[in-house]
């Protein structure tokens, strides 16, 4: 079977009348990776087409044992949206995948994602878990308090002259970290 896109500003693609609302990798454990969109790629689609083996039924629940692509039905999101909505679900071959994890490293948190490159270029990004950054956390809660002891709309000699010592000790916790 042949997932189609229809249209090079519009990403989804299409199985004959259903428009693919999010495409599924399964095996008889459940779900497996899925896209949460309705095509493969990571960000825009960038294919026109993508052949799927094998004969596609059209299914109304959830079935991970039958080991075949199937599209399940969906009803729409929306009661303006037009046309036929679908998942399609496709078996997931370990034999096909090539998987990597990747460390995302950000101000407060690093994220570990596990990175599934398939055998036709296609990459699909799982969640694994944050990893919190305490440091940063402990400074940027320094920074908040330090900007809410000054931070009002009128500044205050009485509020500046009653907080002080406080607003020092805060800065020079601030100047530590980056020395």
């Amino acid at each position: 079977m042949l997932l189609i896109r229809r249209g090079t500003f519009y990403n989804p693609f299409f199985i004959g009348e259903f428009e693919l609302k999010d495409i599924v990798f399964y095996n008889e454990g459940g779900v497996v990776l899925r896209t949460n969109r309705g095509w493969l790629s990571q960000g825009n689609n960038d294919m026109e087409q993508y052949h799927v083996e094998g004969e596609l039924i059209v299914k109304r629940r959830v079935n991970c044992t039958i080991n075949k692509p199937y599209l399940l039905h969906i009803k729409r999101e929306y009661p303006t949206e037009r046309g036929k909505f679908a998942h399609l679900y496709l078996p997931f071959k370990p034999e096909d995948w090539e998987v990597k994890e990747v460390i995302t490293k950000g101000f407060l948190r690093d994220s570990v994602v596990e990175e599934y490159r398939h055998k036709d270029g296609f990459i699909i990004s799982k969640f694994i878990k944050d990893i919190l950054n305490k440091d940063n956390i402990e400074f940027y809660d320094n920074v908040k308090e330090l900007v809410g002891l000054v931070g009002c709309k009128r500044i205050d000699s009485i509020l500046i002259a009653d907080n002080k010592d406080r607003i020092i000790q805060k800065a020079e916790q601030i100047s530590n970290k980056f020395r």
